[in-house]
């Protein structure tokens, strides 16, 4: 179903980006449910706001090392991958920050990286439009099969950290092919491994995903594949 986009209320993320400096990790958690009350779970920002607070946000995830202040900049960075006219020109450049998030140190920074995801791949979606195939211009054909094999290739990207890991940590691959559940679950203990594949499973979500891997001539691993 797609989103009704009303024209968004101006977002001024300069007041939220100071909150995301200055407040506690709780403090900030209900500044951020009431952005979502004024601005919705995935809202549709207006572009300028949506660069601005993406701008913001990259410059200082990547310019301190508070590590409450990532955390809170990443949560709030999740309003504004929802935008589609910022994820069409902004999707490749947002993905490598995702990927970093997945390896970090930090169990917290990890976490936001997979909400920040799960918020991105829906933005994702709504811009290639996959809950309904209408009838659209052939510019907008162009742009929504680009966005339909990027959302394919940074799966691919994430198969590709989980068959890096196990190949880095042999003792875990050699755990897990030993395990009776080896074939029938992919859970691990490992706090690393688990946040690749947590990643993963939001990026699998659903089957339409495999039907886009086709259609753009992938091959997804076997092993996240389902029948």
């Amino acid at each position: 179903m797609k989103r009704n986009l009303p024209i968004p209320p101006p977002f001024p993320a300069q007041n939220f980006l100071h909150a995301a400096m200055t407040e506690t990790v709780t403090a900030f958690t209900a500044t951020l449910k009431g952005l979502e009350k004024r601005y919705d779970t995935y809202p549709h920002l207006q572009l300028q706001d949506a660069e601005e607070l993406y701008g913001s946000c990259r410059v200082l995830f990547g310019s301190t090392q508070n590590s409450t202040v990532q955390y809170n900049i990443l949560r709030l960075l999740k309003f504004a991958v929802t935008t589609d006219e910022f994820l069409l020109s902004r999707a490749e450049d947002l993905w490598p920050l995702i990927l970093t998030t997945l390896s970090d140190a930090d169990g917290h920074i990890r976490n936001a990286g997979i909400q920040l995801l799960a918020r991105y791949r829906f933005g994702m979606s709504c811009v290639a439009d996959l809950w309904q195939r209408r009838k659209i211009s052939a510019t907008k054909r162009r742009e929504t099969e680009r966005i339909e094999k990027l959302m394919v290739e940074h799966l691919l990207d994430l198969f590709r950290l989980e068959t890096q890991y196990l190949a880095d940590h042999p003792e875990i691959a050699g755990e897990e092919e030993a395990s009776p559940y080896f074939l029938a679950s992919w859970e691990t203990k490992e706090k690393n491994l688990k946040t690749i594949r947590r990643a993963i499973e939001e990026g699998t979500r659903g089957t339409y995903i495999q039907k886009l891997a086709v259609r753009h001539g992938y091959e997804l691993p076997q092993h996240w594949t389902l029948d």
